[in-house]
């Protein structure tokens, strides 16, 4: 069964994702994950079985703008 990854989503390091599984996009999922069943949109999942922690707000999204912006500032 094939795995479906959306846009915008970010894996860390040693996930298993199992076959048949959607990971919906904008979505982050947390190291050392084993995805077993699909994961929504725009949230951030971790564990094993991983499960969703939480929403990403669209406060989250600002923040990290302004957090990349500073950064770019700092090293021009």
């Amino acid at each position: 069964m094939p795995v479906i990854i959306e846009d915008d989503v970010w894996i860390a390091g040693d996930v298993v994702i199992n076959p048949g599984v959607t990971i919906g996009g904008g979505s982050v999922i947390g190291s050392g994950s084993v995805v077993t069943k699909n994961i929504p949109k725009n949230v951030v999942a971790l564990g094993n079985p991983c499960s969703v922690h939480r929403e990403i707000t669209e406060k989250d999204k600002s923040d990290w703008e302004a957090m990349y912006e500073a950064y770019q500032a700092s090293i021009e």
